[in-house]
């Protein structure tokens, strides 16, 4: 086996399991309690509220968009790893909402929070770490991390943060918000450390 090929395995691997841990934080931790953590389903949902826009045709919206632009940046191999990543995550989402079926594993917000952040943290570190983007709102951190020189894991808090912010400004959901903040400061903090162990510092073209 040469090594490019014993590459992409590795690549697939971690695109692979970081979007089983970005699927099960969703499911498992953050969506059955009401924790908003920003991103796509966010924006989604302020658009709805604004437009009544379909919030399902928003976040692929947001999503394509996103990603289409993170491809005239960073080229092909990257924009089909994201594709890989992003069918993934769709996928593990329906299986595990299907599996897990309304079990609730704690009752406690915080500690949802904290498990949430740690797991989709972690799982979009590792995609991150193979060169891809688990979905259009990381794609848009990529490109704002390798141009300003930031770490991807701040770009992401700054990012959700100012989505956090516009949402507890419209729906007045401040302790929503509250513990959504408390998240997205875990996700930033491990997705920095994950990339630092497993990976890209950032990514690059590739053609």
């Amino acid at each position: 086996m040469t090594k490019t090929k014993q590459t992409h395995k590795k690549y697939l691997l971690l695109i692979l399991i970081g979007s089983l841990f970005i699927a099960f934080a969703i499911v498992a931790f953050l969506i059955p309690h009401n924790i908003a953590a920003g991103g796509p389903p966010g924006v989604a949902i302020l658009l709805n509220y604004f437009t009544g826009f379909a919030i399902g045709w928003g976040m692929f919206l947001v999503n394509m968009t996103l990603i289409l632009i993170s491809y005239k940046k960073f080229g092909g191999i990257y924009f089909v790893k994201t594709l890989v990543a992003v069918t993934a995550l769709s996928i593990f989402s329906d299986v595990l909402t299907y599996l897990i079926n309304g079990f609730i594993i704690t009752d406690y917000r915080i500690i949802n929070a904290v498990l949430g952040g740690l797991c989709a943290g972690f799982g979009i570190g590792l995609v991150s770490s193979a060169g891809a983007a688990s979905g259009g709102w990381v794609a848009l951190a990529q490109i704002i991390a390798e141009r300003f020189k930031f770490t991807l894991g701040r770009t992401c808090f700054g990012l959700d943060f100012i989505l956090l912010v516009v949402f507890s400004l419209v729906f007045r959901e401040i302790e929503t918000a509250l513990y959504g903040l408390l998240t997205i400061v875990i996700v930033g903090k491990t997705i920095d450390f994950t990339i630092k162990t497993f990976g890209k510092k950032a990514i690059k073209k590739e053609v």
